[in-house]
């Protein structure tokens, strides 16, 4: 898996699970374990960093400016998303 929009790396794996357009935000989880990205195709994604494998993957139904991960994941996943 890749954090990019689809069709711009050469590895094949990214075109089914990439953002289908460009990505506008990423962060990292406080222990650097995951990523997560925001993209204007109105998702965000959490990434796996040490394999790149996809874990998860929210529809926010609007464009994202912004993804943030905060202080408690360890215990829970939390994502807060800024949508326009």
């Amino acid at each position: 898996g890749c954090i990019c929009q689809r069709g711009s790396h050469p590895d094949p794996a990214c075109e089914s699970v990439g953002h289908s357009a460009r990505v506008t935000s990423v962060a990292f989880t406080l222990d650097g374990k995951a990523v997560a990205s925001g993209s204007i195709d109105g998702t965000c994604k959490i990434w796996e960093q040490s394999t790149g494998e996809l874990l998860r993957s929210v529809e926010i139904g609007a464009r994202v400016s912004c993804v943030a991960f905060g202080e408690d994941w360890t215990r829970r996943a939390r994502l807060a998303a800024l949508a326009q």
